[in-house]
């Protein structure tokens, strides 16, 4: 196990660019006086969420980062205010909801789970007055979002004061959601959690809460994809599975520990890990979208942290064998996620490409910038069908980052298959084709000698799927089929394993 669980490390870092939904990035923004009073914050404000860090890059993966489009605002002045505060939040809403931004009332307090119920009550009251004050529904706001925090109150830590706690809690949101659904007029509910809930109180209590709330926003204040990914799978999984929503927040101010926050790391190598959970959660209708804590502390990020290294090294996003009737290549797609932009002339001048069908022979031909992040190698010569070449791409990035990329390519108008070191061997697991795949793919394997073999299908997160073969087989190439219909579209790894060998590929389901 403990190879798989390197493996599903970097393979999220190696996650096709594909982007088959439109996904919200929110953000919360807790000090709003100068953005709502002042038409020079509001005017810097508006243009930060437009633009967020990453935007503008020409390197950076074209349509990522995402432009902000909802907001969670904190506005408590405003609304419990007089009727003139009232009229500024009103015209501060309507010239958001101009440039399409959609903007969520926050507030919460953690009393509002015990002694204070009615206080969270009359606030909720008082929103959804403000909203019916107008008859223009861009004066209005879209939603409403508490975040109570119910276990920073003193006794969450005894289980039995927990549950009391949590029953006020959902005594809370249950009067809000009823009355929010009454008005019917689009707004929605929804509740900041942390990202422990589904261990405690439980995944039932979990699951009670996702039931009542229209959504939820994980605060997921760690800074890893597979941490990210790992926490916010229990609340996107089941937010599918009933209807709902759940945006998945990370943290960007500086707190304790450095591990829930991205302060040290900066926005470029956020960035570079936000990709890969986009990418993960993005085919799931229950994903609402990322979420940034917060406005004041994001706007504030450098690009490369404390240490100013960027740990995302360049990858390869796709790989593919031309031919037509003048000539014959090998395009590769590298890419560095966090924008920093691919040294085309350094990654070429230190690529390689070898001929195992020569007797490890080197190749004559010459590489080529294409567009970019494209590179290409055009051969020399004519090579005859199922030539195997090694291509060792050492992709390296604009401030030096580097990482060597092995593929051997099968020279086929329809197929690319690719090994994780550039020798042959017997005993050897190819790429699925086609893949990405929906919802059936070949897997191929060779073996040299008779023995025991199993070819299992994990998810990402390394629970076993499937088993498709598990017995004794005799020397010789073998292909079986996978049928992912009954799965949801994701990352899965297909693992072959016979004694001490053992052999991964990823697969990509795209529905």
């Amino acid at each position: 196990m403990r190879h798989l669980i390197f493996l599903f490390l970097v393979i999220l870092f190696l996650i096709p660019a594909i982007h088959s939904q439109s996904k919200d990035r929110a953000m919360w923004v807790w000090s709003t006086l100068n953005i709502i009073e002042y038409s020079s914050s509001r005017t810097d404000f508006y243009n930060f969420c437009a633009n967020p860090p990453g935007t503008n890059d020409p390197n950076a993966v074209k349509g990522f980062p995402r432009a902000i489009s909802v907001i969670f605002m904190d506005t408590h002045g405003y609304v419990t205010g007089d009727s003139t505060q009232r009229a500024k939040l009103h015209f501060f809403l309507k010239d958001a909801h101009s440039r399409n931004f959609k903007v969520h009332y926050l507030d919460g307090d953690k009393t509002w789970a015990t002694t204070n119920i009615s206080s969270g009550e009359l606030i909720l009251d008082d929103v959804l007055k403000f909203n019916t004050e107008v008859t223009d529904p861009t004066q209005r706001f879209d939603g409403i979002q508490y975040d109570v925090e119910p276990y920073l109150n003193s006794g969450w830590s005894d289980p039995t004061t927990q549950i009391q706690i949590w029953n006020g809690f959902i005594q809370l949101l249950t009067y809000c959601q009823t009355k929010v659904d009454s008005v019917n007029d689009g707004t929605v509910f929804g509740v900041a959690i942390p990202r422990w809930y589904d261990n405690t109180p439980g995944i039932t209590y979990l699951h009670q809460l996702q039931n009542l709330v229209d959504y939820v926003a994980i605060m997921d204040y760690v800074d890893t994809s597979t941490k990210i990914i790992s926490d916010g799978g229990a609340e996107v999984f089941y937010a599918d599975q009933i209807g709902k929503k759940a945006y998945i927040g990370v943290e960007t101010q500086s707190v304790s520990p450095g591990t829930s926050t991205f302060y040290e790391e900066g926005w470029g190598n956020m960035e570079g890990q936000l990709f890969v959970v986009d990418q993960y959660f993005n085919n799931h209708s229950g994903y609402a979208g990322l979420a940034i804590h917060h406005y004041d502390s994001y706007k504030a990020l450098p690009k490369w942290g404390s240490n100013g290294v960027d740990i995302t090294a360049p990858a390869l996003i796709d790989s593919k064998y031309i031919a037509d009737s003048s000539t014959n290549y090998f395009q590769f797609h590298v890419v560095d996620i966090c924008g920093t932009g691919v040294n085309e002339e350094q990654t070429i001048l230190k690529s390689k490409v070898v001929n195992l069908s020569a007797i490890s022979a080197a190749v004559s031909g010459t590489w080529k910038k294409d567009s970019t992040n494209y590179i290409s190698f055009y051969l020399d010569s004519a090579c005859a069908v199922d030539s195997k070449f090694v291509f060792t791409i050492h992709a390296v990035d604009s401030i030096g980052n580097a990482v060597d990329i092995k593929d051997t390519i099968l020279t086929s108008t329809t197929s690319i298959k690719d090994i994780r070191t550039g020798s042959i061997k017997s005993f050897n697991l190819m790429q699925n084709y086609p893949n990405p795949f929906n919802p059936s793919t070949r897997i191929m394997f060779t073996l040299d000698k008779s023995e025991k073999v199993s070819l299992k299908i994990y998810d990402i997160l390394g629970r076993e799927v499937k088993i498709l073969l598990n017995q004794y087989l005799s020397p010789g190439m073998y292909k079986v089929n996978f049928i992912g219909s009954k799965l949801p579209s994701g990352i899965y790894i297909c693992v072959l394993s016979s004694g001490e060998d053992s052999m991964s590929k990823k697969m990509l389901l795209l529905k």
